[in-house]
C-alpha cells in the first residue's frame, strides 16, 4: 500500500545511527540513514528533508526531479536560481565557485531562449534532431553571435546532463549536436595615432581622463579599474586583487589571479587628485562606492561618435591596444602576460613570481606613452 511521502517509521539501528522507513514513488519501503546518534537530531533532519521534499531521496535529488513524464518548462523552472536550483546546490558543495553573474546569466538563457522552445515538450522526447534544428535556428531568429549560441547551448546540455544523472533520460542528446563555428566580430586595437587622440581628448574631467590613462597605460579591465581601492595602490606599483559586477559587487579577478602593475609616476599624481578622504575607492563620483559602469560605459561612447573610427572599438579596445604595443616593443611574452594578466594553464605558475619592479621595460614605455 503507497504511503504518502511524509511518511516514515523511525528506527535505531545497531551502530548507534537513527534512521527511518518511508516508502518511494513506486511502493517500495526503503530504509534511509539519517548519519545522526540522537534522536532530537534525527528528528530534525527528518523534518529538513520533508520541508525539502528530500525525505526518500535524501542524497539524491527530491521527488519532482525523478518524474519520466515532466515537461520541460516544469521540470527546469526554478533552474539557476539561488536557493531553489539542486544544479547551484550541487556546486557550491564541490567546491565549484561560480559568480553570481554566470548563474544570472545561465538564467536568462533559459528564460529566453530555452523555455520558449522547448517548454511543451517532455524531456525524454528532446532528441539530438530536435536539439540540432533548434541551435542552427538561434541566429537567425535572435540576431545573436554563434559563440552567444553555443554558450545558450551549453546550458541546455547542463540541464540536460541533470535530467540524465536523475534518470529521467538514459544519455544527453546534446553530446551528439555539433557546436556553431565561431564567426565573433573581435575588437580591434587601438592604433598610435588613435592612442594619442585619446590622451589628449576632453574627457569632460579629471577622473574619466585618469580612468582612459589607467586603462591605456596598463591594460587593466574596467571592472578592475572601478573596483581599485587605495589599499591596493602602492607608490607607482597596483596590486590588481579585485573586479566588480552588478550581480557580486566586488570579488576576485576574472582568473582569480593577483597581480602587480607599475604605473608612471604622473599618472599616480592624477589618481592622488581624485582622492577623497574617507572613501576607500580610487574613483568615486559620491565618495562611498566606486564610479559606476553606466558612467564609463557613457563618456567613452560619447569619445567613440566623436571621433568616428573604423574597426569595432571598445573601452575593452584599451586593453588589446597596450597588450599589442607591449609585444611590437620587444617584452618577452611571460612580462606581458603577467602585466595585463593573462593567464594560461602554461603560463601562470612562470609570471606568478614577477613583481613591479621587475618590469623595468614595461616602465620605459608607459613613459613614452605618457608623453
Amino acid at each position: 500500500m503507497y504511503k504518502d511521502e511524509n511518511y516514515y517509521t523511525l528506527v535505531k539501528r545497531s551502530n548507534g545511527i537513527w534512521s527511518y522507513y518511508c516508502y518511494s514513488e513506486d511502493g517500495k519501503r526503503v530504509l534511509r540513514s539519517t548519519n545522526q546518534q540522537k534522536r532530537s537530531k534525527a528528528l530534525e533532519v527528518i523534518q529538513q528533508r520533508i520541508s525539502d521534499g528530500t525525505l526518500v531521496n535524501p542524497n539524491g535529488c527530491s521527488k519532482k526531479y525523478l518524474k519520466k513524464d515532466a515537461l520541460f518548462k516544469d521540470y527546469f523552472a526554478n533552474f539557476f536560481i539561488f536557493g531553489k536550483c539542486p544544479i547551484i546546490e550541487s556546486d557550491i558543495k564541490r567546491g565549484i565557485k561560480n559568480t553570481k553573474a554566470q548563474y544570472c546569466n545561465l538564467r536568462g538563457y533559459l528564460t529566453k531562449y530555452l523555455i520558449p522552445y522547448f517548454g511543451e515538450y517532455e524531456i525524454k522526447k528532446i532528441n539530438q534532431f530536435i536539439i540540432n534544428d533548434w541551435l542552427l535556428s538561434l541566429p537567425y531568429k535572435y540576431g545573436i553571435a554563434n559563440s552567444t549560441c553555443n554558450k545558450v547551448f551549453s546550458a541546455l546540455s547542463k540541464l540536460l546532463d541533470f535530467a540524465c544523472f536523475t534518470e529521467v533520460i538514459n544519455s544527453n542528446p546534446c553530446k551528439k549536436v555539433k557546436r556553431l563555428a565561431s564567426n565573433d566580430r573581435r575588437r580591434d586595437a587601438f592604433n598610435s595615432e588613435q592612442v594619442q587622440m585619446l590622451l589628449n581628448y576632453d574627457w569632460g574631467c579629471l577622473l574619466n581622463k585618469t580612468i582612459v590613462k589607467l586603462a591605456m597605460f596598463t591594460g587593466m579591465r574596467q571592472g578592475e579599474i572601478r573596483s581599485l581601492m587605495w589599499e591596493n595602490v602602492e607608490g607607482t606599483t597596483i596590486h590588481v586583487r579585485t573586479s566588480i559586477n552588478p550581480k557580486d559587487g566586488v570579488k576576485c579577478t576574472k582568473n582569480k589571479k593577483e597581480r602587480e602593475v607599475p604605473i608612471p609616476e604622473s599618472l599616480l599624481r592624477d589618481m592622488m587628485k581624485l582622492r577623497i578622504v574617507g572613501c576607500p575607492f580610487v574613483f568615486s563620483l559620491n565618495g562611498k562606492t566606486p564610479v559606476d559602469a553606466k558612467h564609463v560605459q557613457n563618456f567613452f561612447k560619447e569619445a567613440m561618435e566623436h571621433f568616428k573610427f573604423d574597426g569595432y572599438l571598445s573601452f575593452h579596445s584599451m586593453r588589446h591596444s597596450f597588450n599589442t604595443y607591449l609585444i611590437a616593443n620587444g617584452v618577452n611574452e611571460t612580462v606581458t602576460r603577467a602585466i595585463v594578466g593573462h593567464a594560461s594553464k602554461e603560463m601562470t605558475d612562470r609570471y606568478l613570481h614577477l613583481k613591479a619592479e621587475d618590469m623595468k621595460d614595461v616602465k620605459e614605455l608607459q613613459k613614452i606613452l605618457c608623453i
